[in-house]
């Protein structure tokens, strides 16, 4: 609206400004006649734009604008939640994990209109639903999307069953014989909404954990315990400690790896449950050095085999509460910091090089600190550079790399 109105604001002044269902077409009532003929007059000699699209402006045969008159809707135990920004997939078990700790619900029913996902959510009282629609409205299901923007709905409950949408998107939690939802009802702790909410790793005491606060990154629910993954699918050569920890202390802190001989598998320990969980959530599958790794939680919560290497006091355990905001899976960029003066884009190219092609480097600096980005060809290429090259040194200062959350370099 605001960009619309900036169009004609030069011309005069605007009495009413209402946008069409459709979402593709507006009516600007302007304070006068001679007002509304100087719009017309300009853009008819001046294509408008907005956004870099064209936008026609002409005539409306109305000569005056009402407001339309919306039915009031009163309370009720059916909600109506408008998605906006939804980047990541929506589901029954999202939903249920936002709304449900503010009532009993019965049904939940997603669809997708517009450019946003709604869904229904039943409650089993008026209250209920009112006391959720109270909390939640315009919350955001994660960090910078999925804003909620929550209405009691018109619809009776009944009308809901001729729904039919996949189990994912349309659930009954009043039918037994549906398929269960236990992923729903997780702990309180694993709960997805980001304001109020804190995660607390610290409770499983092992040394090393974090406490993390926020949003934890889609699939990863924060209630794991089980803090030592079995790392399967290994180069029996090229892979060794060193270079699984560079790896995943990107996503927790590493105490103590153990490589099995011949077997192509190790045993990767971190600080907590929470931790494991985010390496196994973006590690898993993950191409490095010609194979994709296969990653598990292992029965052993505590490697106590003979000949493990600990990690528990390196320096360059770097995983910290901040560190989950900026876990991503791997990608072809790079990010790259502890970057010297004296470093020249050649040589962060001469340096990486032996690991891939190389499309782009560039290097900036942020809050004073020399920095660059680094694209590869392609995912594998640049998880090899991370595995081999983080924590070594190029011109006096040893580099810190991790994995981008950008798409491109600009």
């Amino acid at each position: 609206q605001e960009e619309l109105t900036d169009l004609v604001k030069p011309f005069g002044s605007i009495n009413k400004f209402i946008v069409m269902r459709s979402g593709k077409d507006a009516l600007l009532e302007m304070g006068d006649v001679e007002e509304a003929r100087s719009v017309i007059k300009h853009f008819s000699e001046d294509q408008a734009l907005l956004r870099g699209k064209e936008v026609q402006v002409e005539y409306s045969s109305r000569q005056k604008l009402s407001e339309p008159e919306n039915p009031k809707v009163e309370a009720s135990r059916v909600l109506l939640a408008i998605i906006h920004n939804p980047l990541y997939q929506m589901n029954v078990d999202i939903l249920h994990q936002v709304f449900s700790p503010h009532g009993n619900i019965e049904k939940i029913v997603i669809f997708h209109k517009a450019a946003a996902v709604q869904a229904f959510i039943v409650f089993d009282s008026d209250e209920a639903a009112a006391a959720a629609k109270s909390a939640l409205q315009g919350r955001q299901i994660f960090d910078g999307c999925c804003k909620l923007d929550i209405k009691f709905s018109i619809f009776a409950f009944r009308f809901l069953g001729n729904y039919k949408e996949p189990v994912k998107m349309n659930r009954d939690y009043t039918n037994n014989s549906l398929p269960g939802d236990s992923q729903s009802k997780t702990s309180p702790q694993a709960s997805i909404l980001g304001a109020g909410t804190a995660f607390s790793t610290m409770k499983q005491g092992g040394f090393g954990s974090v406490p993390l606060s926020g949003v934890l990154p889609f699939g990863v629910t924060g209630s794991n315990d089980k803090c030592t993954l079995l790392v399967s699918n290994l180069h029996e050569v090229l892979v060794y400690e060193e270079k699984l920890f560079n790896l995943f202390s990107g996503y927790g802190r590493v105490l103590r790896i153990k490589m099995f001989e011949n077997a192509k598998q190790a045993l990767v320990q971190l600080a907590d449950g929470v931790q494991a969980e985010l390496a196994l959530n973006f590690l898993k599958g993950a191409p490095l050095l010609g194979s994709a790794m296969e990653i598990s939680f292992s029965k052993h919560n505590t490697i106590r085999h003979p000949r493990t290497r600990d990690f528990t006091m390196d320096p360059y355990n770097r995983f910290n509460s901040e560190y989950v905001k900026n876990c991503c899976p791997p990608s072809k960029i790079l990010h790259i910091s502890n970057v010297s003066d004296e470093v020249e884009e050649g040589d962060l190219l001469n340096f990486l090089a032996p690991h891939g092609v190389i499309q782009r480097v560039k290097l900036f600096e942020s809050t004073n600190r020399r920095q660059a980005l680094v694209e590869f060809d392609t995912i594998e290429q640049a998880t090899e550079a991370l595995a081999s090259k983080h924590r070594s040194k190029l011109k006096a200062t040893s580099l810190r790399i991790a994995f981008s959350r950008y798409h491109a370099i600009r």
